[in-house]
């Protein structure tokens, strides 16, 4: 079992602490090329979704695509990629945008707030590693975007309890990979996107 950080756009993180939001749309990266059309044939795009991996030693699902020609079921040209959020049954860490007010280089812990809600958290402890990283900023105090949160500042821990893939079709908004509803500032379009679909379920880390 692995532990890694999955980005949740702000507005969203409410919905999964109360168990409104339990799945992620994410885009996968490099798209899978579109099927040739050659004259007389007809060829459709399949995948096939290893949610363990190729073994069980393998630390990532993977998704295998290839070409069906005239839908027989013959694969031609496979393709296959590995999710970055890892297999069923890994923990994922939720990192989101804090604001750290107050901190103290004697125990190396930090306070502050997370923005999605403004719960504040008092001393928390960094590691070693994790001070080494803040401590080598230019700015300690301020505003922190999610990507660059801290694992220990974590309060949001989820279990990994199924890995798909799906064709969505239409047009999308796209925020840190992940398909959102509405238009964020941030956010970019993106159309009949081939996506991780990542079901989870919250759990109390201990």
């Amino acid at each position: 079992m692995t532990e890694r950080g999955i980005i949740i756009c702000q507005d969203l993180i409410p919905a999964v602490q109360d168990g409104r939001k339990m799945q992620t749309r994410r885009v996968i990266k490099p798209q899978p090329p579109s099927p040739p059309q050659p004259t007389g044939k007809s060829v459709f795009l399949r995948a096939e979704v290893l949610p363990n991996g190729w073994n069980d030693r393998d630390p990532y699902a993977v998704v295998r695509f290839w070409y069906d020609w005239n839908n027989t079921g013959k694969h031609e040209d496979d393709v296959a990629y590995g999710c970055p959020y890892g297999v069923v049954g890994d923990l994922l860490y939720v990192r989101e945008g804090c604001y750290i007010n107050c901190n103290s280089f004697m125990k190396n812990t930090v306070s502050g707030y997370y923005k999605a809600d403004c719960t504040t958290f008092n001393s928390i402890r960094l590691t070693d590693r994790e001070w080494d990283l803040y401590s080598n900023r230019k700015n300690h105090l301020g505003s922190f975007a999610g990507r660059f949160m801290y694992k220990s500042l974590a309060r949001t821990w989820l279990e990994t309890v199924s890995i798909r893939v799906e064709r969505m079709k239409g047009e999308y908004y796209l925020y840190a990979d992940e398909i959102v509803e509405s238009e964020m500032v941030t956010a970019r379009k993106i159309t009949d996107p081939w996506v991780w679909v990542i079901e989870f379920k919250r759990i109390v880390k201990v």
